[in-house]
């Protein structure tokens, strides 16, 4: 028994290392590389579940359609139908509308995602009407369209996500390919590592002359969860290695107080909007109903909201 707990943790540091070497040496190449402001479709390190956004998108590790964004392999044990709506809003008049889905079937689970980025009305200006008094608009929008598979080997899962992502403005859009993929192995009944390579470039923006890769990011995360305490809890953490920015971590902790209502936290060490999160997620049969709320005094508070069901 001591050998193979000893054996389950080499494993796991195995995984976590490799993963993030192999995160690392990708993302820094010059064919993944692309430094600080370089990289398109920027707007897919918001996309998230709204779970997720509680847990300050700290989901690598954690198996459930949840972490679809950050871990495509998190849907690979699902035993039924599941589907989710989510509205997550930003500054502003931003707001990001999502539906994932996904359906086991004998060799696996297939799911996709359908998602728009609207960043509202924007006042048109010209050369001879540089305020937009004139009251001329025009729309602005980003989209993603994924397809996924996932499956189960021995306890590891796999998965893997092609999306297609789309910015449009005014009357002009660029479209661009990327690829996700990802696996977790179960330490213990009690303890889950997650590795995952997030929009990977398959085929870049292009504009003219002009090359940009997607953001893609290197992803280790651990999950610890606990249904001996009075309150089964969740603690999940992630190490994140972007293309475009700076190394930086995130975690969460969930809170069951009953079996129908859990209580998030998170932190992150990535300050973009707000670097903490909180939120609630109900359950009553099938269906659940999940909150998160983001402080900012800077940028003004913001929320996402999501409903999910099975069958």
């Amino acid at each position: 028994m001591e050998w193979k707990h000893k054996n389950k943790i080499h494993r796991l540091l195995g995984i976590g290392a490799s993963g993030l070497f192999l995160g690392i040496f990708t993302l820094n190449s010059p064919v993944f590389g692309a430094g600080p402001g370089t990289s398109a479709m920027s707007f897919v390190n918001l996309v998230s579940s709204v779970r997720g956004a509680s847990l300050a998108n700290a989901t690598t590790a954690i198996n459930s359609i949840d972490g679809y964004m950050t871990n495509p392999s998190g849907v690979a044990n699902q035993r039924a139908p599941a589907v989710r709506l989510q509205l997550m809003n930003y500054v502003d008049s931003g707001r990001f509308y999502q539906v994932v889905a996904s359906v086991p079937f004998g060799y696996g689970v297939v799911g996709g995602d359908i998602g728009v980025f609207d960043y509202g009305q924007q006042s048109r200006t010209t050369f001879s009407d540089r305020s937009g008094s004139e009251g001329d608009s025009f729309g602005a929008r980003s989209q993603k369209l994924g397809i996924t598979y996932a499956a189960e080997f021995s306890g590891i899962t796999v998965g893997t996500t092609v999306s297609q992502l789309m910015q449009v403005l005014d009357s002009q859009s660029l479209t661009a390919w990327g690829v996700d993929v990802g696996a977790t192995y179960p330490v213990s009944s009690t303890l889950r590592v997650g590795v995952a390579m997030t929009q990977l470039t398959f085929k870049g923006q292009q504009s003219g002359s002009e090359y940009r890769p997607l953001p893609s990011a290197g992803r280790v995360g651990v999950v610890w969860t606990s249904d001996e305490w009075a309150w089964p809890t969740l603690i999940s953490t992630d190490l994140v290695a972007p293309s475009d920015e700076a190394l930086y971590v995130q975690g969460g902790i969930e809170s069951n107080i009953n079996p129908a209502v859990a209580m998030r936290v998170g932190y992150t060490s990535r300050a973009v909007f707000s670097q903490l999160s909180t939120g609630i997620g109900i359950n009553i049969g099938d269906v659940g109903v999940d909150f998160s709320y983001h402080p900012s005094s800077q940028l003004g508070n913001f929320y996402r909201v999501g409903v999910g069901f099975k069958w």
